[in-house]
């Protein structure tokens, strides 16, 4: 017997992550401010902003929200994320913990990244009728990711990502993201 309705423990990770990833709770960095030392200690709060792509195995397009962190070591960002995957007769729900590597600067016009992420995906779809079962499903996974930071207008931060998913995840996802 179930003491939880179906679903609860997704809400309680979705509202966990929200809480979680308020600007309150860390320093605000703005354009122009100095770190003396950025090689680890004081959490950075860099941004929220909005991203855009789609994926296959699902075959969907994938829209949602993050927050971009700085702070715990040197030249590594994390981001806490919510996605929402439409399409292929399915409607996906992830949230995501992504750490990515900022390698030094070369004469390449992007800022190059590689990292991983976790994720928690909530996958609904409807059943056909006479057939009995489920018809969501809660899985989880791990993610490789490429990306490219480029400059953008007033500090958005455009970024362009590559993930592969592992486990029950979508076997790669193609991202762009704005950090306002």
């Amino acid at each position: 017997m179930r003491c939880f309705a179906p679903g609860s423990r997704f809400l309680a990770v979705f509202v966990l992550a929200v809480v979680l990833t308020q600007p309150g709770w860390v320093q605000a960095q703005t354009p122009g401010d100095e770190q003396e030392d950025s090689s680890g200690g004081e959490i950075r709060y860099l941004g929220v902003g909005p991203r855009l792509g789609f994926s296959v195995d699902p075959d969907q397009i994938v829209f949602g929200a993050q927050a971009d962190f700085a702070g715990f070591y040197e030249d590594l960002l994390f981001m806490p994320l919510a996605e929402l995957g439409l399409g292929d007769n399915i409607t996906s729900l992830y949230i995501e913990l992504d750490a990515l590597y900022l390698f030094p600067a070369v004469d390449f016009p992007a800022d190059l990244m590689a990292g991983v992420g976790v994720a928690l995906a909530h996958y609904s779809w409807d059943t056909p009728a006479g057939f009995q079962g489920d018809d969501s499903e809660m899985e989880g996974g791990i993610e490789i990711i490429g990306a490219m930071g480029f400059d953008g207008p007033a500090e958005t931060k455009p970024r362009l990502e590559l993930k592969l998913g592992v486990g029950d995840l979508p076997d790669f996802k193609i991202m762009v993201s704005l950090r306002l």
